[in-house]
């Protein structure tokens, strides 16, 4: 294997695949199954040997729930402007135009942002979107996100509860 070939360009979520890749696919697609997590947890379905695996997909699935700086978001939504015609503003307002735009995506994943700018891209409107229509379509890709890093963190938190106390191989990492 090649060093070209380790490394993968994160994967930005789709609308059929709003939830960022994970290697332990099958581990989070039982989390994601619902029901109780506590009864799931006395029925034997999950137990404390799977802690590890959930504090890896807490790690693959932290950096997707991370704010986007200023300046990355910036870079997104200025390719996704030109692809539309723009009202000619003095640069003071142009300058409060982009605030409000910093202001409302705020708090919102760089992946998040840059499927929903390419969601918004390839659709037929003729028109770039108000920071309202923008962040409506950006629910279907960040609450995904958000959900399936609370349901990881919601295992390990119940999980971590039956780890004996003076087991520190398992312990030692619950905090």
């Amino acid at each position: 294997m090649t060093a070209l070939q380790t490394i993968t360009a994160p994967q930005l979520p789709t609308p059929s695949l709003p939830v960022p890749s994970v290697t332990n696919q099958q581990l989070f697609a039982s989390l994601l199954a619902g029901g109780l997590f506590r009864d799931r947890v006395k029925a034997g379905e999950f137990t404390i040997s799977d802690l590890p695996a959930l504090r890896q997909l807490e790690a693959q699935l932290q950096p997707a729930n991370e704010p986007a700086k200023t300046w990355d978001a910036a870079a997104v939504m200025e390719r996704l402007f030109a692809h539309y015609p723009r009202p000619d503003l003095p640069e003071s307002a142009a300058a409060t135009r982009l605030d409000d735009w910093y202001d409302d995506l705020e708090g919102l994943p760089l992946a998040v942002i840059e499927a929903t700018a390419r969601d918004w891209r390839r659709s037929n409107a003729r028109f770039a979107p108000t920071p309202g229509q923008f962040l409506e379509k950006a629910k279907r890709y960040s609450e995904p996100h958000s959900v399936g890093l609370g349901l990881v963190r919601l295992a390990i938190r119940v999980l971590a509860e039956q780890v004996p106390a003076n087991d520190t191989s398992i312990q030692g990492s619950a905090a």
